[in-house]
């Protein structure tokens, strides 16, 4: 087998031969433009946000630019995977002060770490095609970034320049058509049979994941340690090519460890028993698909929608809630185990997804620093809590939902329908009068279904979002001790509106709007009819290695508000030191405010291998 750098350039050749003689017997001979590096500026669980340099422009060809994603077909006779992170993805030329550069951008996050994407670049005389493997780091990582990527292969199809040109009409009759030609991924990207069946070959398995301590000091009275966790994740990934697209699997666990849940008293024991030590599988699924079908089977993350800081239109993740809303969301989703098939259009997406045994919420136990209640009791009466009570694990109790999405003129659209087990738990409540007055709660999770949409658009330097849902079913707990089981059912509608910014020197600036309406408003909940707040991300880079952050969240209805401001340090690649401090302000029925003896100073340090 030749190796040597003249016999794969030949290789290379093979498949634009004809072509390449067509444009030899032409009068005038086109210079074409080349594509460069690629350069990723977002992280995990983030919109994909990439450029790629356009090196050079022939005369006249300025014009005639034009850059598209390969479409499935293309992808497919490469032997390529069309990651459904690929639905929907916007392709621009820009300008960057004299230099040119394709953007590739989506409205929903990437949640693979490795994207392989094939992109064309047009112009009147010719075209190239090039491939690129992204490597995308977790969103923890910001300042992180892989290098710059070369392209791992490129394959130029010219045309001929001019169209009054002679024509040799033999060698045009056969020249290749990009779109239609079936071609193997050795003759599209210049392999030789013998190096791909040598490429082919079963390779070792390659392990990812992290390592993490986050410490926090509740500096409010009674001052204490409220965290010391030790987090390992490691996972790896393998597959087949073959009929039908071949097979791909995942497999992913997670150990954490609290030492300050093993050794101090503060808490309960039953708090101390649920977080010092828990094991969890983490996305472990196989993939397989044939054509435009996908079909995905295992323990998975299904994200329909995300926002910043908080969840609206993600109705099907459950949450680790045992530290609210202040880890990232890699880290507070729990995969669910699903049955999830889809078929991609060429600019649409279709989703259906079944979950026979679906996780809810983990709220932890009572007395525990997040525990979701916020009714304090009447005078003269004490409270309790019961074990929560999950659903049954029954055809009845199982989850199902569809989702179609396009993109129509550069916007996202999406709409869904979901029926399910709420995540979320109600607190029922039973009134015991004698001997004590007592106020007993057990938290259950009703059934409920929920229908709502998502939209998104780039706007040069701007994206905005939006996400609406409608909820029905859903129980909300009521203050009169007469209501029999201290819950009422409501109908729901959420909606945010998002813009997230751009700016100068590496700065980022989101700003949201959401507000949550009840129908057949009950006069003694604990909300008004109309729930509204804004929130605020400001973050930034101080040279290439710090990056401070500030987030807060405000209600309008009341003085109820969480603010968080950290500094990040990035020493190295794949490491990150942050350090923060979280407070939590309002009226201890507020959604924020029950949590004001939380206040927390914390430290964080990862390593991602």
């Amino acid at each position: 087998m030749c190796r040597n750098p003249l016999c794969r350039a030949q290789a290379r050749m093979r498949l634009s031969r004809i072509a390449f003689i067509a444009l030899l017997l032409c009068v005038a001979k086109a210079h074409g433009a080349e594509l460069g590096t690629l350069t990723v500026h977002s992280f995990l669980d983030q919109p994909l946000d990439a450029r790629i340099k356009i090196l050079s422009i022939g005369p006249g060809e300025e014009k005639s630019l034009d850059a598209r994603l390969s479409s499935k077909a293309i992808f497919g006779r490469a032997g390529l995977a069309y990651d459904r992170a690929l639905i929907g993805m916007r392709v621009s030329i820009e300008r960057s002060g004299d230099q040119r550069f394709i953007r590739l951008r989506t409205n929903q996050p990437v949640q693979e770490p490795i994207l392989r994407i094939l992109i064309e670049l047009r112009w009147k005389t010719g075209f190239e095609r090039s491939l690129y493997k992204v490597l995308l780091y977790p969103p923890a990582y910001e300042g992180g970034q892989a290098a710059p990527t070369p392209p791992a292969a490129a394959v130029q199809f010219p045309k001929p320049a001019e169209a009054s040109a002679p024509k040799a009409p033999a060698a045009e009759a056969a020249k290749p058509s990009a779109e239609s030609a079936p071609v193997s991924r050795e003759d599209l990207f210049g392999v030789s049979k013998t190096e791909a069946a040598a490429k082919s070959e079963p390779k070792p398995l390659e392990w990812h994941g992290y390592v993490s301590n986050y410490t926090a000091y509740d500096y409010s009275d009674p001052t204490h340690w409220s965290r010391g966790v030790f987090r390992a994740q490691v996972g790896t990934e393998g597959g087949s090519s073959g009929l039908g697209g071949g097979l791909k699997w995942k497999v992913t666990a997670r150990l954490d460890a609290d030492p300050v849940y093993a050794s101090s008293n503060f808490y309960p024991p039953d708090v101390r028993d649920d977080q010092r030590v828990n094991l969890m599988l983490r996305e472990t699924y196989i993939d397989t698909g044939a054509g435009n079908f996908g079909l995905r089977l295992g323990k998975q993350n299904i994200v329909w929608g995300e926002m910043v800081g908080l969840f609206f239109a993600d109705v099907v993740s459950a949450r680790d809630l045992r530290d609210f809303i202040l880890p990232d969301f890699e880290t507070i989703r729990i995969p669910q185990w699903a049955a999830r098939g889809e078929y991609y259009g060429e600019n649409s997406h279709l989703e259906v997804i079944w979950l026979p045994y679906p996780d809810v919420d983990n709220i932890g136990k009572p007395g525990a620093e997040f525990y979701p209640f916020q009714i304090p009791p009447p005078a003269g009466f004490s409270q309790q809590f019961n074990n929560e009570v999950r659903p049954d694990r029954t055809l009845s109790n199982t989850n199902y939902g569809l989702r179609a999405s396009t993109l129509q003129g550069g916007w996202d659209l999406s709409a869904f329908y979901y029926r399910s087990t709420d995540t979320s738990p109600a607190f029922y409540r039973e009134v015991i009068v004698t001997p004590t007055p007592t106020l007993i709660y057990t938290p259950r999770h009703d059934r409920i279904w929920q229908a709502g949409g998502t939209l998104g658009k780039a706007f040069e330097s701007v994206v905005a979002k939006a996400e609406l849902v409608y909820a029905s079913g859903r129980s909300y707990s009521v203050t009169r001790l007469s209501e029999p089981t201290g819950v009422v059912p409501q109908d729901t509608l959420d909606y945010v509106l998002g813009f997230d910014f751009t700016l100068p020197r590496e700065t980022r600036l989101n700003l949201q709007y959401f507000e949550r309406v009840f129908y057949n408003h009950d006069p003694d909940l604990l909300y008004d009819r109309r729930e509204g707040g804004v929130s605020l991300l400001l973050s930034g880079a101080a040279g290439a290695q710090i990056q401070p952050e500030l987030f807060i969240i405000q209600s309008l209805n009341r003085s109820d508000r969480m603010v968080r401001a950290s500094v990040g340090f990035v020493p190295a690649v794949n490491w990150r030191f942050t350090t923060g401090v979280v407070a939590f302000t309002g009226p201890v029925t507020g959604f924020f405010g029950r949590f004001n003896a939380d206040d927390r100073v914390y430290v964080e340090l990862r390593r991602d291998y």
